[in-house]
């Protein structure tokens, strides 16, 4: 099995991690010196490459892959960044992959945020129609929709946090401000989910599994923002009353349903907030 990671990033890295030990594996990525530690590998390999551009992914096009995993960071958190990074690498590989015979699979981490701000107690799962409010997220629809001829699926990650992602856990600690709404619901999957969830993908697809088009990557138990933050100031001794936001991020507020992901045998390390901090704040304390 031969992978190649576009976006060599946390996720990527913990993907690689997560991968069988016979995998071989090419890591893309504009800075390789600035790349996470990664381990579990036998064969894994660093590339400077910017995938964006279509002349230096179809160099690296010319090997055989079974599975191209798609990862990426916008440049900035811009309009303008998520269409140079997200919609023009789905372009390139759009482009490129047809002529590419040994593909198996291409997986391409997305965003719930394609699903808009705004449902209040709305379940949203696979089946919900995308309507993109912001316009970073309609971008990644439309990155999405430039790979809908290729051998695709879709991931659609809620908030994303674990081991170097603290925002909230800073904000905590600081007394606010909270980050939206207290009522608004939050989800988010785990870091070491997220990629886990990427490798028992692959693993089923080689084992002859026919994976689905889409799926939400999200844990078991979307929350109100209000009392994930009150359980984490318990958990970190500074309990006080909620500070009210500065201005509302328009953030989570839908319940993310991953009814495939449930239904696909993987098996959550952190079915929810609550052990996902723990581990993380158990991490720090030691």
């Amino acid at each position: 099995m031969k992978v190649l990671l576009v976006g060599f990033g946390d996720i990527a890295a913990r993907v690689a991690a997560q991968l069988p030990a016979s995998a071989a594996a090419v890591g893309l990525r504009r800075t390789p010196s600035a790349a996470p530690g990664h381990s579990g590998v036998a064969a894994l390999e660093l590339r400077a490459v910017d995938a964006s551009k279509a002349d230096a992914l179809a160099a690296v096009l010319t090997e055989p892959f079974d599975y191209v995993v798609a990862t990426l960071t916008p440049s900035a958190m811009s309009e303008a960044g998520y269409r140079a990074s997200y919609l023009a690498v789905a372009e390139n590989l759009a482009a490129l992959l047809p002529q590419h015979p040994s593909l198996r699979r291409l997986l391409w981490v997305s965003s719930s945020s394609v699903y808009g701000d705004q449902r209040g107690d709305q379940w949203v799962d696979e089946q919900t129609a995308a309507e993109p409010q912001r316009a970073t997220a309609k971008v990644l629809l439309a990155a999405e929709h430039a790979l809908a001829a290729l051998p695709c699926t879709v991931l659609r990650f809620s908030g994303i946090y674990g081991p170097g992602r603290h925002r909230l856990l800073q904000l905590v600690r600081a007394g606010g401000p909270l980050p939206g709404a207290p009522e608004q619901w939050s989800n988010r999957i785990h870091s070491d989910d997220g990629a886990g969830f990427i490798a028992h993908l692959i693993a089923a697809q080689w084992r002859g599994e026919r994976l689905a088009p889409l799926y939400i990557v999200s844990d078991q138990q979307p929350a109100p923002l209000g009392e994930v933050w009150q359980w984490l100031a318990t958990q970190l001794g500074c309990a006080q009353p909620l500070a009210a936001p500065q201005q509302s991020s328009g953030r989570g507020g839908k319940r993310l349903r991953a009814t495939l992901m449930q239904q696909s045998g993987y098996t959550l390390r952190y079915p929810s907030y609550r052990d996902g901090y723990a581990a993380l704040l158990a991490a720090e304390r030691s």
